[in-house]
């Protein structure tokens, strides 16, 4: 939130105000308190988005409208609707003001954005949607904040579900207004404010003001009395509110006859009786001089502002007209920017004359440092301005950004001016910072703007533009680019440039899977980049660990991983060094290094949580590999919660590889929990999503996990027909050929199984892989006993726990069914506690699960309690939430959901949610 610092001191010489000196700029910078002590008082054009604009100095007291206002709390959507210049906007910031000055008990915290034209697409919005409630309490939408960061395009009902989960822990009366809203024309944006109206808590309201209206779902909260409505013809101006406008406001003394007339020929509309009073300012106020003035409205709203303009217009002063003119080019305007765009000194007694003069110009803070033009003064004065001279003022206004640090200012008026050389070189220069920050959004955006021949002339811009559409997953657009990058290569260009190209071509290759190639890339790569290209480097380290994993170098991989990690975490990019985390944890993991794992995995989810302790969404790619951690530990409940959340997030991500794991070890999980229904439900849920993507190496892995699972019943043949129907024996990965093994084991073929295990084991424990080490010796021990090479199986079964125990991999070996007990039992002495543990997990569950009768949903009931997951499902159901949205707002699938409710309704013997509802209300269960 920009910091606004308090300065007694209220008069500057017209030096001082022409040219602020750098105290003052490091203010407008948003830096620290102290160095502004004696700064003034500054608010950062960011800020004037943020805040509830000022009514002005004197304003028309509207109670009838104010009584509406005040109904509308009570509602979920007060929606103020009319044309350019019927007082909206002045309108509600009085209302809020008033109530703030009048220490109402039931006043509520305001978080206000006012919209412009650059709003008008999905990220953008949020972005200003998140820092507008953040100005109530820093926690709201801190979440979502980080997806807006994370390169894939994040749904955004998934961001707003966020926010609507921070409102219901929030608990505070509060009130968003989305001013000006007509800019928006994004149907995703109109379909992510209707969540937030319908979902948020009965303590969030929300006001919408615009000149037209948006496609909401108004009629049906019309009819369910949720929508409070102001419309233009309750805007109008009374006979009285008008004879209190003309006389006080502004000043002038007509007689009751020439109210009227005004009145009734402008038919209340604001904006005409401002012009009509400041066009009268210097005419006759007799009754022919207002004749004249209400001759001018004969015609529509937007004649009679040109004329009445020309008219205010032609009153004022040359040096007042030439301000105006300059300075319309400005959407927020302060004095010394107003100085460097006109090359004058006295802009703040200007503004400050404009204000008092009530010439059209909106405060947008109490402290009189930012302002704006009413957009129907302001469109008058642009449509006046030649394109030359206009391009010539974007470029001052954007050099006096530039000089004062605030890059995205600055470019935005180069590409108004459609200087777009300058605009490349400001983007290529402060693309790092909008990287760091999150920005790739706002980076596209520009990109977009610039010609074609510009980008694609640039080697740097190219290489950025290609991969961001290809971490967005457009990579065919992105090859386009990726030619022109890969050409610059041996350009002369400076290193640090160079350096980014390869990252980019680098992660190119890994996807095309030349794991070489984007090895010898990414080391290019960390040679060419200095420590300011952070984002950059923490990339390429990344980059260059996986690649040195798929080529099997799995301690280069770790080292290289590592440090991705710690720089990801040095410099503020957590997500690519979280990332990095993710492919680290189960390198260690299959290394024999569990505990490793686990400490660096539980320290990096504990350092990426918000005020209230939650899990921001970038840390799903961490919690997946925690549960995994916690799962063969086998602490299924520790394990339960890191997967759900994982996977809930991995999903918001776009991460879908990552969930898609975590879904298999969770059905793993609920089937050793008994849930067997639940965990071929979660199975098909994630085949389901991996055949959608055409993702076949996932497909095969829950395929195996399906397959194990059926063994694990006894179902030879279900398993057989699952894995068989779905892979080749030619092409197996590792973990399909050891559900292979199982078959055979199953079907009686030890020998066959165990020359295969040979082979296996001869690889992996020349790579070291522990973990994978464990299982094949475990399987060993299995086929030896099928074989009665009791000495085999007992010399097999001893290397596997002593390889296990020191890390404490259980579910290694209760995977593996009730048979390991009987090899275990007499290895008590090699790891007596390790080795107790497994052993009393084992007698616990020596019966088949699908025995068990809590492994589907239970036979109906009248008096069957529900469990806590249940009951706080139902609650929700009962809320009027959706599958998705309850699936997000507890971390877990839609298929979990859907397994949950099925047991609701057999419990309370009921067909749908409806019933479901009304018969828990009845039993006082709700």
């Amino acid at each position: 939130m920009p910091r606004c610092i308090r300065n007694d001191e209220r008069t500057r010489s017209e030096a001082d105000r022409s040219h602020p000196d750098e105290t003052r700029l490091s203010c407008l910078r948003g830096e620290s308190f102290d160095a502004c002590d004696n700064a003034g008082m500054f608010v950062t054009p960011l800020g004037t988005k943020i805040h509830t604009p000022s009514p002005g100095r004197a304003f028309v007291p509207r109670q009838r409208l104010v009584s509406q206002l005040e109904s509308g709390l009570g509602a979920k959507l007060t929606l103020v609707l009319a044309p350019a210049g019927f007082g909206k906007t002045t309108l509600v910031s009085s209302w809020i003001r008033s109530r703030g000055d009048a220490q109402s008990p039931a006043l509520p915290h305001v978080a206000w954005l006012s919209l412009d034209e650059n709003d008008d697409e999905s990220t953008q919005f949020l972005s200003y949607l998140i820092l507008a409630l953040q100005t109530v309490a820093p926690h709201l939408g801190e979440a979502a904040k980080s997806l807006l960061d994370f390169p894939h395009p994040v749904a955004p009902e998934h961001l707003v579900s966020s926010i609507v989960n921070d409102l219901d822990d929030w608990r505070e009366p509060t009130l968003l207004v989305l001013d000006d809203y007509h800019f928006i024309r994004s149907q995703a944006i109109h379909d992510a404010v209707a969540f937030l109206i319908d979902y948020a808590p009965p303590h969030f309201h929300v006001l919408v003001a615009s000149r037209n209206e948006p496609p909401l779902a108004l009629a049906r909260w019309r009819v369910r009395g949720q929508l409070v409505e102001i419309g233009f013809q309750d805007l109008r101006f009374t006979r009285e509110e008008t004879a209190e406008f003309l006389n006080h406001v502004m000043g002038l003394d007509l007689t009751a006859d020439a109210v009227g007339q005004l009145e009734e020929r402008t038919e209340g509309w604001v904006a005409g009786l401002q012009m009509a009073a400041l066009s009268l300012r210097k005419s006759p106020q007799s009754t022919g001089g207002v004749a004249h003035t209400i001759a001018a409205f004969g015609g529509q709203h937007r004649y009679v502002v040109d004329y009445l303009a020309e008219e205010v217009m032609r009153q004022q002063p040359e040096h007042i007209r030439d301000f105006l003119r300059k300075t319309s080019i400005l959407d927020r305007l302060t004095a010394p920017l107003c100085d460097a765009v006109t090359g004058r000194g006295d802009s703040e007694a200007i503004l400050s004359h404009l204000e008092q003069s009530n010439l059209f110009l909106v405060g947008l803070d109490e402290h009189r440092q930012w302002y704006r033009y009413h957009p129907i003064f302001a469109d008058f004065l642009r449509a006046a301005l030649p394109r030359d001279e206009r391009s010539l003022l974007h470029r001052q206004a954007g050099e006096w950004w530039v000089a004062h640090r605030f890059p995205t200012e600055a470019i935005h008026h180069a590409l108004a001016a459609e200087d777009f050389e300058t605009a490349a070189a400001l983007i290529t220069e402060h693309q790092e910072t909008e990287l760091k920050r999150g920005g790739l959004s706002t980076l596209l955006n520009w990109l977009n703007v610039l010609p074609e021949a510009i980008v694609l002339g640039s080697s740097v811009l190219s290489a950025r533009k290609g991969h961001i559409l290809y971490l967005r997953g457009q990579t065919e657009e992105a090859q386009r680019y990726a030619v022109v990058a890969e050409a610059a290569l041996h350009s002369d260009i400076p290193p640090p440039h160079r350096g980014e190209v390869c990252v980019f071509l680098a992660d190119l290759a890994i996807n095309r899977g030349k794991a070489s190639e984007c090895l010898e890339l990414a080391q290019e790569a960390l040679s060419l980049l200095d420590d300011t290209g952070s984002f950059s480097r923490t990339l390429a380290l990344s980059l260059a660990g996986e690649a040195q994993r798929l080529l099997r170098d799995y301690n280069g991989a770790i080292h290289t991983l590592r440090q991705a990690v710690e720089w990801g975490q040095r410099s503020g990019n957590h997500l690519v060094g979280l990332n990095a985390l993710s492919h680290l944890a189960p390198l260690l993991y299959f290394q024999g290094r569990r505990l490793e794992a686990m400490i660096l995995a539980q320290q990096a989810a504990d350092g990426h949580v918000d005020a209230r302790g939650h899990a921001l969404p970038v840390s799903g790619l961490v919690h997946v590999p925690l549960g995994i951690l916690h799962y063969e530990a086998n602490d299924l409940e520790q394990a339960r919660r890191h997967l759900e959340i994982g996977v809930a997030l991995c999903r918001q991500l776009g991460m879908l590889h990552l969930s898609l794991t975590g879904q298999r070890i969770l059905a793993k999980l609920q089937f050793a929990e008994g849930e067997v229904d639940a965990a071929f439900a979660t199975l098909s849920e994630a085949r389901g999503l991996a055949s959608r993507l055409g993702n076949g190496r996932a497909e095969r892995a829950i395929v195996a996990v399906t397959a194990d699972l059926h063994l694990r019943q006894g179902n030879v043949a279900a398993a057989a027909g699952v894995f068989d129907a779905a892979t080749s024996p030619k092409s197996l990965r590792e973990h399909e050929r050891l559900t292979r093994i199982r078959l055979l084991l199953s079907r009686g073929e030890p020998l066959v199984a165990q020359g295969l295990l040979q082979e296996m084991a001869e690889a992996i424990e020349r790579d070291g892989r522990v973990a994978r080490l464990i299982t094949v010796c475990v399987l060993q021990a299995l086929a030896a006993h099928a074989l009665e090479a009791h000495g085999e199986a007992a010399a097999f079964m001893e290397r596997a726990v002593r390889l296990a125990a020191p890390a404490d991999y259980q579910r290694l070996f209760l995977d593996e069914g009730a048979l390991v007990g009987t090899l275990l039992r007499p290895l008590r002495h090699i790891a007596p506690n390790f080795v107790a543990r497994l052993l009393r997990v084992l007698s616990s569950t020596e019966a088949p699960p699908e025995a068990k009768p809590e492994s589907s949903p239970p036979a109906p009931s009248d008096h069957e309690p529900l469990g806590e997951r249940e009951r706080e499902i139902l609650r929700l159901v009962a809320e009027g939430l959706s599958n998705e949205a309850i699936g997000s707002r507890l971390f877990i699938s839609v298929g979990t959901v859907k397994w949950y409710l099925n047991g609701i309704y057999h419990k309370l013997d009921v067909r749908n949610r409806t019933e479901a509802v009304a018969r828990a209300r009845r039993s006082s269960l709700l």
